[in-house]
């Protein structure tokens, strides 16, 4: 008797557990419900790290910037976006070879898009500024209600224009809604 309550008790059990629920993020027919990209994003954040390599002197940096008011982008339903930038503060550790570690606040300009097109492949979304021939390709970290995070290098995004050839570098944009 003992086993047959058990028994009933684990099937009880594993049915409560294999019940679906309509806060898991799931839609009605069972599909995830996927987070559109579109509309408007604040810049909240922005991260660059990485080497340059000039004159057989290795420099490595690493920069953060968390005031970001005025930098935003808006996607929009036609593939098409506009964007905000301004002005910004980032604060940059650097090593330098031969040195001491140091740090410095740089102002920034003109991180954000200003119009253009957006497309997204998988995890990849790409931009192109009207104007350019360059398509930026970033990855997407994150994409929720709230937060997009994308990352690019050197190879991906036009920021690799600003340093000498041979440079590395990774930078990551968060953006909030």
């Amino acid at each position: 008797m003992k086993i047959t309550n058990y028994l009933l008790l684990s099937l009880f059990v594993f049915g409560l557990m294999s019940c679906s629920s309509d806060d898991d993020g799931n839609s009605d027919n069972g599909n995830p419900q996927e987070v559109t990209i579109l509309g408007l994003w604040n810049a909240s954040e922005m991260s660059i790290n990485g080497t340059v390599v000039e004159q057989n002197i290795t420099s490595s940096f690493n920069g953060m910037a968390t005031e970001m008011t005025g930098n935003d982008i808006t996607f929009n339903e036609d593939h098409t976006l506009s964007g905000n930038s301004a002005p910004f503060n980032m604060e940059v550790h650097y090593v330098i070879e031969g040195l001491p570690p140091f740090t410095q606040t740089q102002e920034m300009n003109s991180a954000m898009a200003h119009e253009g097109t957006w497309s997204r492949e998988g995890n990849m979304l790409y931009i192109q500024e009207n104007g350019s021939t360059d398509r930026e390709g970033f990855t997407i970290e994150t994409l929720n209600a709230t937060t997009l995070k994308i990352s690019g290098d050197q190879n991906s995004t036009s920021v690799g224009d600003d340093f000498p050839a041979g440079s590395t570098f990774n930078v990551t944009i968060t953006y909030r809604r």
